[in-house]
């Protein structure tokens, strides 16, 4: 009997950020839900470490909004690195322990990740967010 493939919960997109306020280039990895949420627009809260050519994003929850607007799309958590070059190993971690890894490797113009974890729970992209307003 073929083994089962488990369903992405979660996309990991990792995009080149212009800070349009304060002028500054960084790299942002943004978390998102597959699912998407009807009523409101959840923040994932995350923790996240980095320790040289490592990265670690845990998913710790969700959280409603500050401002209780109607909203339609994924939950969403960010973080924003800056000086940011070469191969990096990212892990992603839900609140059970499990872990999905990528190797990353950026340049100023480019972001190639591979996925190295078996039936992840996260999968990867390299699209920036689309933000929208209902």
């Amino acid at each position: 009997m073929a083994k089962k493939t488990k369903e992405s919960e979660y996309v990991l997109r990792i995009y080149h950020h212009l800070d349009e306020r304060t002028n500054t280039k960084g790299v942002m990895f943004a978390v998102e839900t597959v699912e998407i949420f009807t009523n409101f627009r959840y923040d994932i809260l995350l923790e996240d470490r980095r320790n040289k050519s490592e990265i670690e994003l845990k998913i710790v929850g969700l959280h409603a909004p500050a401002m209780l607007m109607p909203g339609k799309g994924p939950a969403r958590g960010t973080r924003e690195y800056h000086n940011l070059k070469g191969t990096y190993t990212v892990r992603v971690k839900k609140m059970e322990k499990e872990t999905n890894e990528f190797i990353v490797h950026i340049t100023l113009d480019r972001i190639i990740v591979k996925n190295v974890s078996e039936n992840p729970f996260i999968i990867s992209r390299v699209d920036p967010l689309k933000i929208t307003t209902v």
